[in-house]
């Protein structure tokens, strides 16, 4: 470790950085172009449109209300101070 972290711990020369990608190349992942299939089909995408569950409706509109509580807060005060 004292040895690399010497020789690469200040990359300003072209060969140390060609040397180091020699040695990390072996050890990289890499999917390359020519790799890949070309008879792959586009991507489908459907919209299938359901109405919600009433307890789904129920937690979406808990959640709306909670996460908008600090928008109609006041006027519920202010409503409420009127009567």
């Amino acid at each position: 470790m004292e040895e690399f972290l010497a020789e690469f711990s200040e990359i300003s020369k072209d060969e140390q950085v060609l040397k180091l990608h020699d040695m990390l190349a072996p050890h990289m992942l890499r999917r390359m172009k020519a790799d890949v299939l070309k008879d792959i089909p586009s991507k489908s995408e459907f919209i299938v449109r359901i109405e919600l569950s009433p307890m789904q409706k129920l937690v979406c509109y808990i959640s709306l209300l909670l996460i908008n509580l600090h928008e109609w807060m006041p006027v519920v005060i202010v409503c409420a101070c009127s009567y």
